[in-house]
């Protein structure tokens, strides 16, 4: 299995063996959308102003992916046919983009994302080159600025268990959401 961070700047991926957990290997790239901004306002502006704009950064973002995918794999010789689940996490905007969701509300006061839920696509209708049937499952944003990556986070940390600690995280990326658990 996979799992992806889709950030604004660099396009993470990890692959886990789903029997042992064990991490095998990550790669990364630069996000190819940067051609159309360095940040996210620039590239709602792409779509906005521009009739292919959506298509273009959502393509460069697959692009991205199906690259940071190919370096992995190649580098520990496995075939994308046996990667046959992959999660992916961003912030608000990266996730409508891969998902080729407009993101104008993310531009515009109060910044409510389209979808904040779940969701589940299969590789081939993304162009994602792993198992065509592989299940990719998109976490959920929380908001507008506080995106699937920080949702990512909260559950690798076990922020979702509560056994009485006091936690604090902070995502670091192109904004910063801190989480503070009591």
């Amino acid at each position: 299995g996979l799992a992806c961070d889709v950030g604004t700047t660099t396009v993470v991926g990890t692959l886990v063996d789903l029997i042992t957990g064990r991490e095998m290997g990550s790669a990364s790239s630069i996000n190819n959308q940067t051609q159309y901004g360095h940040d996210v306002i620039s590239r709602i502006n792409h779509t906005l102003e521009q009739g292919t704009g959506l298509a273009d950064l959502q393509q460069a973002v697959v692009d991205t992916l199906n690259l940071v995918i190919e370096k992995l794999l190649t580098s520990l010789d496995i075939d994308p046919e046996a990667v046959y689940e992959m999660t992916v996490v961003g912030n608000a905007t990266m996730v409508h983009f891969l998902l080729g969701i407009p993101a104008r509300s993310l531009g515009f006061l109060p910044y409510v994302p389209v979808v904040n839920h779940a969701m589940d696509v299969e590789a081939q209708s993304l162009g994602i080159r792993i198992n065509p049937s592989a299940n990719i499952h998109v976490l959920p944003s929380i908001a507008g600025f506080v995106g699937a990556d920080t949702v990512g986070a909260l559950l690798t940390a076990g922020m979702d268990e509560n056994d009485g600690t006091i936690q604090l995280l902070a995502d670091v990326g192109t904004n910063c959401e801190i989480v503070l658990r009591q």
